[in-house]
């Protein structure tokens, strides 16, 4: 077997991750509008840190027609295995059925010189409750393995995000606005996670968001089920903004993920003083 390709710690991932469009198209996005709204989809970065040959991912399914996972990674040669709610397994490349499929893209012998795969997987009316999906490597990686996770269910409970996406000097404030919304309602009480990370450093470490429904400050009105927060960062670079949510829908429990990317650029100038508006007479001809 191929042992693991050597990976760089930290946030150096991002290099080769740029490949995988479909873990960052919405980051990528966020770049240039100001709302972004995915499909109800869970997202988060796994990391397989030696002596470890695996890693385990636990995750919630509520009701929904079919699953869909997605799995990127610079390594061509893990395995996968799902477990349901009742205990029954699945293993990544098993023969194809109506309640499971998995495939490879690209294709590694057609594309052998490719900077990374993604492994997919479709669940079809998958079961509803905690599923466990683990990752396991041949060998053990030489460095830390990064592993981006993409789950996206098929149906209408998911995360809307307003603010962001684009470029802010330092000292002006990054409003963001978020509601979980179920069909063309609004879920009320979601437990809501956010993390705000540095992109471009990895020395600075990512720091804890709190949203909040309270008529303050970004927020416009107490009990709206929109949550709202003002980022002020202090440094320039560039930013992610990570928000994982959860609650209880029409479709049961259920967990969702979002992000948006900014830019904060250092302050070229200042206008200061008082200014008075006067009128400049037209000149004789």
């Amino acid at each position: 077997m191929n042992s693991i390709p050597k990976v760089q710690p930290g946030y150096k991932f991002l290099s080769w991750l740029l490949f995988c469009s479909m873990w960052m198209s919405p980051i990528l996005n966020a770049q240039d509008t100001n709302s972004v709204y995915t499909q109800p989809r869970l997202q988060n970065f796994l990391q397989m840190v030696p002596p470890d040959q695996s890693v385990s991912y636990p995750f919630w399914v509520d009701q929904t027609t079919s699953c869909s996972i997605a799995v990127s990674s610079i390594a061509k040669n893990l395995g996968i295995q799902l477990k349901d709610p009742n205990g029954h397994l699945f293993l990544f490349g098993q023969s194809d059925s109506a309640y499971f499929q998995s495939s490879l893209s690209p294709d590694p012998v057609a594309y052998p010189d490719a900077p990374g795969i993604n492994y997919y997987i479709n669940l079809g009316t998958p079961a509803v409750g905690k599923w466990t999906m683990q990752i396991m490597a041949p060998t053990v990686p030489d460095l830390v393995l990064t592993l981006p996770v993409q789950i996206v269910f098929n149906n209408q409970v998911g995360p809307v995000l307003f603010g962001g996406g684009g470029i802010t000097s330092i000292g002006s404030a990054v409003s963001f606005s978020l509601a979980v919304v179920d069909g063309t309602g609004k879920v009320g009480n979601p437990q809501i996670s956010a993390t705000l990370f540095r992109l471009d450093d990895s020395s600075v470490p990512p720091a804890p968001v709190s949203f909040l429904d309270d008529g303050q400050g970004a927020d416009y009105v107490a009990g709206d089920s929109i949550y709202s927060v003002y980022l002020t960062p202090s440094q320039a670079g560039s930013y992610m903004l990570q928000i994982d949510v959860s609650g209880d829908a029409s479709t049961g429990h259920f967990q969702r993920s979002i992000a948006s990317g900014f830019k904060i650029v250092p302050r070229t100038a200042r206008i200061v003083g008082t200014f008075k508006e006067r009128v400049i007479p037209a000149i004789p001809r």
